[in-house]
């Protein structure tokens, strides 16, 4: 109790120290929208893909034999938060390409991967400021496996999966009064860890972002 009084008087004291104009000031805010995709390079080991089982369903099979790499589409919007801190949400599409030597039941099965991405990433220096700006950062997906084939139901499974972003933002263009500016982005995440059998991938990639303040 008397440390947890001890904080509160010390933040109370910084809090009276500072002038009131940066109490009182609005951290500037500039929104982000981005489109772009890349390749996927699966890994990991599998007993299924989503809703079906490879195999026997007991044993798993190392991504290296069920899958070839594939490529995926995203779109994003979000919002850079004092010029440092990325906070966004986007969607992903993932061709799940399969190796030709593997056998499905039916033949023509193929799958799909759709996600929901939720991310926060950090930039060490201001890409408002600055023509080269790596950042880094955790992020979420909701995901969708789906299986389908011509002549039979589809089927699909649900998923939630943690990512690992991270890139290089390299501006081409800035506005005359700085309150927009487009880069090209070196866009790239792995899955690092997933419920169900989701296919995992590591994704590199490239984007188009357009940062503006309205």
């Amino acid at each position: 109790m008397k440390t947890r009084i001890f904080l509160i008087l010390v933040v109370l004291a910084v809090l009276a120290a500072m002038p009131a104009g940066a109490v009182t000031r609005v951290a500037r805010s500039t929104y982000v929208f981005g489109f772009g995709g890349g390749w996927s390079g699966p890994f990991g080991d599998y007993s299924a893909i989503g809703p079906t089982p490879v195999g026997d369903g007991f044993q798993t099979i190392s991504a290296s034999d069920l899958f070839d790499p594939s490529y995926h589409l995203s779109m994003d919007i979000g919002r850079l938060n004092n010029d440092h801190l990325y906070t966004g949400f986007g969607i992903r599409y993932t061709k799940v390409e399969m190796d030709r030597l593997v056998d499905l039941s039916p033949s023509n099965l193929r799958f799909h991967q759709f996600d929901i991405n939720m991310d926060v990433n950090f930039y060490p220096v201001s890409p408002i400021e600055e023509p080269v700006t790596p950042y880094f950062g955790p992020g979420l997906a909701f995901g969708l496996t789906t299986a389908s084939a011509r002549g039979y139901d589809s089927e699909s499974q649900l998923n939630l999966t943690v990512n690992l972003n991270f890139g290089i933002d390299f501006r081409v263009w800035k506005a005359a009064d700085g309150r927009s500016l487009l880069a090209l982005s070196s866009v790239n995440s792995a899955n690092i860890l997933s419920t169900g059998d989701r296919p995992k991938y590591v994704n590199i990639g490239g984007a188009l972002k357009y940062f503006f303040r309205p």
